[in-house]
């Protein structure tokens, strides 16, 4: 994840697993993209942080 990405300014960070899109389930990193292309104007990931699942807002 680079900075100033827009998902660092939405509050994803370092080691935080995407587990789902509101797109769909992710399994793997060209999941993510083909789920993602093009950008959808909302997203909600889901993401495990540590031992916590939670929901960030993609705006």
């Amino acid at each position: 994840m680079q900075a100033g990405s827009r998902a660092a300014q939405n509050g994803l960070r370092p080691g935080d697993v995407i587990v789902a899109t509101s797109a769909g389930q992710v399994d793997d990193l060209a999941g993510l993209r083909a789920g993602l292309a093009p950008p959808p104007p909302q997203l909600v990931l889901l993401v495990t942080r540590g031992n916590v699942r939670g929901q960030l807002q993609m705006r």
